[in-house]
């Protein structure tokens, strides 16, 4: 009897690994108030950032993480994520000490309604003084090619 919680842990993880399960559209509120959506297919994912900007990755699901392929260097890097999934509507995907919680959105939202979305989410930047004042100092980086 002992034995049951166990393997339905086993059989939950199990099903954490399935891509029916991550496939849709998924949206969160990051931790400075920045809105983002990710739309997974089979094999694909676009993020979605408030800035008007799109990321497409190919990802892949093993076990409980979720592997993405970044193609902004010379070669791909592959990150990985561990996916939580709290119930059909929420998951998170933790990477580091990082995790991010999302929401599901419905399957049949038209992406180019992004903006609309964005306007009445209202995120609220929920960082402390001091790590707003570390984001300002931050140095961004960008690259030309000529």
């Amino acid at each position: 009897m002992k034995k049951f919680p166990f393997l339905l842990l086993l059989i939950y993880l199990a099903g954490c690994g399935n891509k029916e399960t991550i496939t849709g559209n998924w949206c969160t509120c990051s931790r400075d108030g920045s809105y983002y959506e990710l739309y997974f297919s089979d094999d694909s994912l676009v993020m979605a950032t408030e800035s008007g900007n799109t990321y497409s990755f190919k990802y892949e699901i093993r076990n409980d993480s979720l592997f993405y392929l970044d193609n902004y260097g010379e070669k791909p890097v592959e990150i990985k994520a561990k996916v939580i999934f709290h119930d059909k509507e929420n998951m998170r995907l933790e990477s580091g000490e990082y995790g991010v919680d999302y929401q599901k959105l419905p399957d049949n939202i038209n992406k180019s309604d992004f903006r609309t979305r964005l306007l009445s989410k209202r995120c609220p930047d929920l960082r402390t003084d001091e790590e707003i004042k570390a984001d300002r100092n931050r140095v961004e980086f960008v690259y030309f090619e000529f």
